[in-house]
């Protein structure tokens, strides 16, 4: 009887391992993407612009196409907050994120396009093209 019990016990704990998912250990190549710098968020009020050093870290990281972001948030002549993402991209564009959710007046949208040829400007940057 013993016997029967200890072969039902031995049973039921090698079946508790069935149906159980195998872990799957996922390994990448030894390249790791760079680390993205922070060129820091900005916070404009009416008329400002950038600092030099913001706008500087970003355009160096663009120029040496390493990832670096940026964030600006400016009023409209109204008021209302619109606030930008600029991503550098290891091929040397800046994806830029327009939010405009919070304007009365605007598009309401967050937008996003890809841009190259970014310069420093009265505000921020202009880019030659955008898609």
């Amino acid at each position: 009887m013993r016997l029967g019990i200890v072969a039902v016990i031995g049973l039921v704990v090698a079946l508790a391992g069935c149906g159980q998912e195998d872990a799957i250990e996922v390994r990448t190549s030894g390249a790791t993407p760079a680390a993205t710098q922070d060129c820091g968020e900005s916070v404009l009020q009416q008329g400002e612009r950038i600092s030099e050093q913001a706008a500087d870290c970003f355009l160096d990281a663009v120029d040496a196409h390493s990832p670096a972001s940026l964030e600006v948030s400016f009023p409209t002549t109204e008021g209302d907050l619109i606030q930008q993402t600029y991503e550098s991209l290891e091929t040397g564009k800046v994806e830029v994120t327009t939010d405009t959710t919070q304007d009365r007046y605007g598009s309401g949208e967050v937008q996003t396009q890809v841009c190259s040829g970014p310069v420093r400007s009265s505000f921020a940057f202009t880019f030659t093209t955008c898609a």
